[in-house]
């Protein structure tokens, strides 16, 4: 028996004896977290420092002797009351030492000194200065340290200024630490009944779902036990809470950045009064959705930039996102539905968020399939009708008249504002503007009248004033490439250096200082091209119209039938005409018109309705419009392809399935065909002595009888020639300008 109880009560003591060295572990555990022995290297003070390195070293003496008392004790708040501890907290109050070398010390890897460091601050009068470096911290220190900044903040802070919510979002990860929560209950108690409101900011906006929930079971805790019903203040936050990762997964949610890049637009009286009116109806108690419709390059970007710019400084969330992004990673049916009802659950509920959406006519086109007909469009007119989200889009006129057929709801239930092009004195008066900012020679009107006439001319695909500036800033990033905000010298050359590059065009064509020299223009021709004549001439004259600049400006720059037998250089002229006209025979389109026999190829013109972009023609020309454009063998294409360039060859643009307009009014357009090509060989019958030559009348009537051009296309102004059978490295020379323009011939004046 005796024997019995010697085993239980050894037991027993080893057993106690385990316990005591488990708790002592935890409690040393706890106030050494990322501690370290006194003798670890200080962090490194700020330049702005004047504690010497004796200062340094008698810190650390201090620290030598604070160790041991901290070593024993189980509370913080005992060693406040050390009297080694107060020495030191009273050194670190000196002058010598800065709030950024406390806030420095604080964050570092001893816990004695960050202690110390907190401590100092509660008794400085300049304490508050470390209180967000002291927030940005409190997350990864030890929980003795904990203790101390929380009561800096509490002598720092005087109650009218919220920050219980700042602290709990920083120190989320401490809440599954015991003595960390009784510091922070202590905390949050004192702070309420001192008369602090409880306030959820944006410090929350990056807590992960784990977080918050463990938020909520600390504050469920808390709420009988402190005044202000924090759990209710939760709940109310929560519901209207917006989930920012939900929304960045999909679009984008403006920050600082955006809005400095959104300021840099140029003022003027018609982007601030349309602001101004846009800011009033949004900031109405009950705002409409506005759309932005107008030509591209006229300013609606502008407007969308600073007016989101404003709302964003009068606290409302700018989220942007487009057809792309809400359609990116959406693979099967349902897909896009979830994430449309996931959006509307954070932009609606009254939130001021407002919804950037560019080119909003392609919305119609979002997610609609054979098996899905309802696209994104479908889904967001219900909730823009209903006034549950706020809406701020663009797009071009065209492409609005084309929505309004499939979706007449949309002139209703959004207020549409049509943006015009400024005037020529207003775009004049804002580019001066503009080099007033950007350029050294602020006055330079020699340089801003050619910018103003090379942009009409050439970049006339884009509405003022975006062509103008545009092309100024274009320049201006060319020549300030290593430092793209500073000023620069601008002159006349750098512009046409810049339009050279972006259109291909040479410069003794951009340039009226320069002349255009035919007699080379022909050799150049002559030399690729053997012993076709009519054809180089046909192509000189229409080259020098350009550089004389007595072209039609609504149409194509050039529309030329070629026909002539297989090899006899059709194509190569064509590509010759894009290496000297645009810098590259890359420049040249090819179509090979027999491959458009059927009305389902007008896909490869126009562009596809719900499938994938970028390799119709209309796109390729939306990305370089200056192109010579090819159609080889076009009576072979389907009647409808040819209604089709027939809009092309009259008013140089071509709008594609959903709406949007290409620009063909700086391409070349050449048509080839076998028709007529043959020449007529052997004797003759009748009273001839031998067959006549090539006729570009019979060419004229064999495409005719084929039926293939509409009437009109085939009225050439200039009839062309054609070598015989007998000089068989000729090319087609048949040169036929198919829009029966009848344009003068160019002035002498060009050496």
């Amino acid at each position: 028996m005796v024997a019995v109880d010697v085993i239980v009560f050894v037991v027993l003591g080893f057993a106690v004896f385990i316990a005591v060295v488990i708790i002592l572990n935890r409690r040393n555990a706890i106030k050494e977290h990322h501690a370290q022995a006194p003798t670890a290297v200080p962090p490194t003070p700020l330049e702005t420092s004047v504690a010497t390195a004796g200062d340094v070293s008698s810190l650390y003496e201090i620290v030598q002797a604070v160790w041991p008392f901290y070593d024993q004790t189980a509370h913080p708040k005992d060693l406040r009351d050390s009297p080694d501890f107060a020495r030191g907290a009273d050194f670190l109050c000196s002058e010598r030492f800065t709030p950024g070398d406390l806030a420095a010390y604080f964050s570092g890897d001893n816990a004695i000194i960050a202690c110390l460091a907190a401590e100092a601050l509660s008794r400085r009068n300049d304490g508050a200065a470390a209180t967000e470096d002291l927030l940005a911290s409190i997350g990864t220190v030890a929980p003795w340290s904990f203790y101390f900044a929380l009561h800096t903040f509490t002598a720092t802070t005087p109650p009218e200024t919220p920050i219980v919510g700042r602290v709990l979002a920083r120190a989320v990860g401490l809440l599954d630490n015991r003595m960390a929560r009784a510091f922070l209950e202590e905390f949050v108690r004192d702070r309420m009944s001192a008369g602090e409101v409880l306030r959820f900011g944006n410090d929350f906006e990056e807590l992960s779902e784990m977080d918050i929930g463990l938020l909520r079971r600390f504050l469920e805790f808390l709420d009988d036990r402190v005044p202000g019903k924090p759990l209710e203040t939760f709940r109310h936050w929560m519901e209207e809470r917006i989930d920012r990762r939900l929304l960045e997964s999909v679009g984008s949610v403006w920050n600082q950045r955006h809005i400095e890049q959104a300021q840099k637009s140029l003022d003027h009286d018609a982007l601030n009064g349309t602001v101004n009116e846009l800011e009033a109806d949004f900031l109405s108690p009950a705002p409409r959705s506005v759309l932005l419709v107008g030509e591209s390059g006229v300013g609606k970007t502008a407007i969308v930039d600073r007016l989101a710019a404003r709302l964003y400084d009068k606290n409302w969330m700018i989220f942007e996102a487009s057809h792309a992004e809400l359609i990116a990673g959406q693979v099967f049916i349902g897909a896009l539905e979830q994430r449309m009802r996931e959006l509307f659950q954070q932009l609606g509920g009254g939130r001021r968020i407002l919804w950037l959406i560019r080119d909003f006519h392609l919305l119609a086109f979002a997610g609609v399939g054979d098996r899905s007909p309802i696209g994104a469009l479908d889904m967001i007119l219900p909730r823009i009708e209903q006034q549950e989200v706020k809406i701020l889009a663009e797009t071009q006129p065209a492409a609005y008249q084309r929505l309004l057929e499939h979706h007449p709801r949309v002139a209703t239930v959004c207020s549409v504002l049509r943006i015009e092009p400024l005037s020529a004195r207003a775009t004049t008066a804002l580019a001066r503007q503009w080099m007033h900012r950007w350029t050294t020679d602020k006055d330079d009107e020699a340089v801003l009248n050619e910018a103003a006439q090379l942009a009409q001319q050439f970049l006339g695909q884009k509405a003022a004033p975006g062509n103008l500036l545009e092309l100024l800033d274009l320049t201006r990033q060319r020549l300030t490439a290593d430092a793209p905000d500073r000023s620069c010298q601008m002159s006349v050359d750098d512009l046409i250096h810049t339009l050279a590059q972006l259109t291909g065009l040479p410069a003794s064509i951009l340039d009226e200082r320069k002349s255009l020299s035919v007699d080379s223009l022909r050799a150049h021709f002559m030399a690729r091209i053997f012993g076709q004549v009519e054809a180089v001439e046909c192509l000189v004259e229409r080259v020098a119209m350009i550089k004389a600049g007595v072209t039609d400006p609504s149409r194509p720059a050039g529309v030329f039938l070629f026909a002539g037998p297989t090899g006899t250089g059709k194509t190569e002229i064509a590509k010759t005409l894009a290496e000297w006209m645009f810098g590259s025979p890359e420049r040249m389109i090819r179509l090979d018109m027999s491959e458009l026999q059927t009305p389902e190829s007008m896909d490869r013109l126009l562009g596809s309705l719900h499938g994938p972009r970028g390799d119709a023609l209309v796109d390729r020309i939306r990305r370089q419009p200056f192109s010579v454009i090819l159609l080889d063998e076009f009576e072979k294409a389907h009647p409808n392809v040819w209604d089709i360039f027939l809009q092309v060859f009259d008013d140089g643009r071509l709008t594609d399935r959903r709406g949007a307009t290409a620009d063909f009014r700086h391409a070349i357009i050449i048509l080839t065909s076998n028709l007529g090509g043959a020449i007529p060989s052997g004797v003759s019958l009748g009273f001839g002595s031998e067959r006549q030559g090539f006729d570009a009348y019979s060419v004229l009537q064999v495409v005719e009888t084929r039926n293939h051009l509409p009437q009109g296309v085939h009225q050439p102004s200039r009839p062309g020639g054609r070598l015989s059978a007998a000089e068989p490295r000729a090319d087609a020379g048949h040169p036929q300008e198919g829009t029966g323009r009848g344009f003068p011939p160019p002035r002498p004046a060009f050496a």
